[in-house]
């Protein structure tokens, strides 16, 4: 799909990327803009600051050590556990572009102002689950 409208600075967004992957900055506009509470359906806006650059990727999950939060949706309460892969987000070029961008649904491509180029947003590549609550190490484990 196309898409023409959207609230981006799309010639900033196009030069991110100081380092290889995506960043924490880039992965959150893009859950802001194309992804949704699982539990209720409604938008959500990560904070920048709790996304975890791992391996190229971004995770938002409950993990105090590595100083990263799980999402709490504004709406139903649910904590979420978000995941973008570097591969969500990126750039193409006018000669890129497939004949039949308009058919796609899953990829979104957006035209960069100024510019023939296009940023391309591949929804396959990020993930929003409900957060599974981590065993609680402090408490001792007794078996029957």
């Amino acid at each position: 799909m196309i898409q023409k409208e959207i609230g981006w600075n799309t010639r900033a967004m196009a030069m991110r990327g100081p380092r290889d992957g995506i960043e924490p900055s880039t992965a959150s506009c893009v859950l802001r803009e194309f992804a949704e509470c699982p539990e209720c359906g409604r938008g959500i806006d990560p904070d920048v600051t709790d996304g975890l650059y791992e391996d190229r990727d971004v995770i938002w999950t409950n993990n105090r050590g590595r100083k990263s939060a799980a999402h709490t949706c504004e709406n139903c309460g649910t904590e979420l556990r978000m995941f973008v892969e570097e591969k969500a987000f990126g750039r193409i070029g006018p000669s890129q572009l497939p004949e039949n961008a308009e058919d796609w649904e899953e990829v979104i491509f957006i035209p960069i102002e100024d510019s023939a180029n296009y940023l391309v947003v591949n929804t396959n590549q990020f993930w929003v689950t409900p957060e599974r609550p981590q065993p609680d190490s402090s408490k001792e484990q007794t078996t029957a």
